[in-house]
């Protein structure tokens, strides 16, 4: 599949949920190896590339990594990108206290921040939560998942504010070990976002749910 596309005079390859056909790492490695020209792939997914989602081949040496967050508040706005990306000044008009609370509200998730209706937004979530808990998840490896419990760890994540495993394993009365198997499987799908203390410091890992809207 690789070398047909590349014998057709193409001079990049982008694959989307690539984490769907782990045998493609494989290929791509070993076309990697025979030519090392940056740019030649760009691969997607909405997993990380990892054993756990069932890919073996993790590509070390030989892939950058870059991770997609939701839309931001100026991309929702249309606004042109500018560096700094944020401003620390305030007073401008650029930005309205409306357009931040709407933001916070509706969130960054493509597809679903645009729709005006609250209640085709709230569904249009719910079932972007049913297909992450209960499809989605089952793509992680090595660990006993449930989707209801997934979906539960969320539910409590978004009442806490600095929410800790061991203080989600509390408000479910469930084992804290079984709770951490979730809370790593939802991060592997990039729904959590996992905020580490300071490596000095004696805190625990808190998690929070990657956005706003959700």
């Amino acid at each position: 599949f690789l070398e047909s596309h590349f014998q057709e005079g193409a001079s990049a390859l982008i694959l989307d949920e690539v984490q769907k056909v782990p045998d493609l790492f494989d290929a791509v490695k070993a076309s990697v190896d025979l030519e090392r020209r940056p740019g030649r792939f760009i691969l997607s997914g909405s997993t990380e590339f990892s054993r756990k989602t069932g890919v073996r081949e993790s590509l070390t040496g030989r892939i950058g990594l870059r991770r997609l967050y939701p839309l931001t508040l100026a991309e929702c706005l249309g606004n042109k990108a500018s560096v700094p990306w944020v401003r620390t000044t305030h007073g401008s008009a650029e930005v309205l206290n409306t357009d931040v609370s709407r933001w916070i509200e509706r969130g960054g998730m493509p597809g679903i921040c645009f729709l005006r209706e609250s209640g085709e937004r709230a569904a249009a979530i719910e079932t972007w939560l049913e297909t992450t808990c209960f499809r989605d998840i089952q793509q992680i490896r090595g660990a006993r998942l449930s989707g209801e419990l997934a979906k539960e760890v969320l539910e409590v994540l978004a009442r806490l504010e600095r929410p800790t495993a061991a203080e989600v394993a509390s408000k479910l009365k469930t084992d804290a070990r079984r709770i951490r198997n979730h809370l790593e499987a939802l991060e592997a799908l990039f729904v959590l976002q996992r905020l580490d203390p300071h490596p000095s410091g004696t805190g625990k890992p808190h998690y929070q749910i990657f956005d706003a809207g959700v």
